[in-house]
């Protein structure tokens, strides 16, 4: 089990103060893209669509659902892949049949440096607290050792715990 079965729904509830989105149109990926994942990620991926469908996806700074939108015709963009959301900003974050996340530049036709995941259930651990920070509702104190211990293996933490040091100093 992970993040987004075990803990998503009590985190949004808690952290985020049951922020959700309104439902979204959303188009699952394949039955043999879901068989590849690794372990536990079809299944949480499964929960981020149906929660995108219903209208309880949380709501959450840099990620907006477009589950399934075609980003083929993009520049650049690695075959197989499956959008699962954009940042707001017409970057795109991809799920690869490995389970791992990265985020495809609009800008630069390619993808970023620095932001990858290897997991859903990770990245959407990352993008709950950040986002509870951003809102004020968690302490940044407190919560980024935790973003500095993943850090460590994973880029896209480290780019938050940086885009998060950013916007706390701002306030």
């Amino acid at each position: 089990m992970g993040y987004i079965t075990e803990n998503l729904a009590s985190e949004v509830a808690e952290l985020l103060e049951g922020a959700v989105q309104d439902p979204v149109d959303v188009v699952a990926p394949s039955i043999d893209f879901l068989e590849g994942l690794p372990d536990n990620e079809s299944e949480s991926l499964n929960v981020l669509l149906e929660l995108a469908e219903t209208g309880g996806f949380p709501e959450l700074h840099e990620f907006y659902p477009t589950f399934g939108e075609d980003i083929s015709a993009f520049a650049n963009i690695d075959e197989g892949v499956y959008a699962m959301g954009n940042d707001y900003a017409g970057n795109y974050w991809v799920l690869y049949p490995d389970g791992d996340i990265d985020c495809w530049c609009h800008d630069e036709g390619g993808y970023m440096e620095g932001h990858e995941f290897e997991s859903i259930d990770d990245f959407m651990e990352c993008l709950v607290l950040s986002s509870a920070v951003k809102e004020q509702l968690l302490d940044w104190e407190t919560t980024r050792e935790r973003f500095e211990l993943r850090a460590e293996k994973w880029s896209g933490w480290e780019w938050f715990l940086e885009n998060v040091d950013e916007f706390v100093e701002d306030l």
